[in-house]
């Protein structure tokens, strides 16, 4: 009998516990938190000091609703339906990772608090119970990712970069191309892998050729010749990554200590290098015998506005050469012609 009534005692207890826990916290399956009502004030009582839309620490302010989803300078702080991914919940619980717990000097937040904001962002961070979920956050798309292989569209079209390009072709109504001759063929290879066109015999012997697959086996045997491969193609890396081995271009930060990337880069390409490993130490280079060349130019600042920090034009120049995206617009200003910001 004395067992059943600890029983009893115990699961009561808990009950009371668990009521009580909710009437502090509202939970991400119950009513919909209030922005106004329940957020605002919370942030005003305690961020408002440093994220006023005066002061705005970091860019950000959190004075306002559109504010919130806005972010600050390092991105936005809120995700939408996903509070344990948002910046704003890992401040004010503490996250070693992004530094001090904020409040920064104050009173934390209670338990409470952090669990509405939780809640808050859980249920879609909306502006009033009734509204719909706000809108995620814009997240720059630096993964690689890779497409998907479209179905073959036509005849002799089937491997998958042809199956690609046909299928932008016909998304856009261009007729299949017809196909080049033999002649046409091999000088487009020749001047493609290595920068050179055929000799005359060389163009006859191909033309001649009545063996099927000759295509294929002529531009096996041109990427096999490394050399010549490595030294057209050190034209086009030249020109990307600012390299020469004079001293027109150097860093004055540096004291003239212009690197070319010569001794390195011709060898890389000849020894068919994996790119993720050239491009890994041109811009981190960290092991005796790496490429300093690249890592100095980019923080050479030249003739630019004074807000173009060495940095700054590094970032630029790094992401150009290797992401393809442009940041140039971003060293004054937000990007015209990008989501990207200052």
């Amino acid at each position: 009998m004395r067992r059943v009534m600890l029983a009893a005692t115990a699961v009561l207890a808990v009950a009371l516990y668990s009521s009580v826990g909710e009437a502090r916290a509202p939970q991400a399956g119950s009513l919909r938190v209030d922005f106004d009502k329940q957020v605002k004030p919370i942030l005003a009582a305690n961020c408002l000091e440093c994220h006023s839309a005066e002061k705005r620490k970091g860019g950000l302010s959190l004075a306002e609703y559109a504010d919130l989803l806005e972010g600050g300078r390092n991105g936005a702080v809120v995700r939408p339906g996903d509070a344990a991914r948002s910046v704003l919940l890992s401040r004010v619980q503490g996250d070693p990772e992004l530094g001090d717990r904020m409040p920064l000097e104050a009173t934390p937040l209670t338990p409470a608090d952090i669990a509405t904001l939780r809640t808050w962002v859980d249920q879609g961070a909306r502006l009033t119970p009734s509204s719909p979920p706000a809108p995620p956050p814009w997240d720059a798309p630096l993964a690689l990712t890779a497409p998907p292989v479209p179905a073959p569209l036509w005849p002799r079209w089937s491997r998958p970069a042809d199956r690609l390009v046909a299928a932008y072709l016909a998304k856009r109504r261009v007729p299949q191309p017809a196909l080049v001759s033999d002649a046409l063929f091999a000088r487009r290879a020749y001047l493609d892998i290595w920068g050179l066109l055929p000799s005359r015999e060389q163009l006859q012997a191909f033309v001649a050729d009545p063996a099927p697959g000759k295509r294929d086996r002529l531009v096996t045997a041109l990427l096999a010749d490394d050399t010549k491969y490595a030294e057209h193609w050190m034209s086009f890396w030249n020109d990307l990554l600012r390299n020469e081995d004079g001293y027109s271009y150097f860093s004055d930060a540096e004291g003239g200590s212009r690197q070319s990337l010569t001794p390195y880069l011709l060898p890389a390409l000849t020894s068919n290098t994996p790119y993720n490993e050239i491009v890994a130490r041109l811009i981190n280079p960290s092991q005796p015998g790496d490429p300093a060349g690249f890592v100095v130019g980019v923080n050479w600042r030249g003739e630019t506005s004074a807000a173009v920090k060495p940095w700054m034009q590094a970032a630029q120049n790094t992401a150009q050469a290797f992401l393809g995206v442009n940041f140039k617009c971003n060293a004054c200003h937000n990007s015209f012609i990008s989501k990207w910001k200052l």
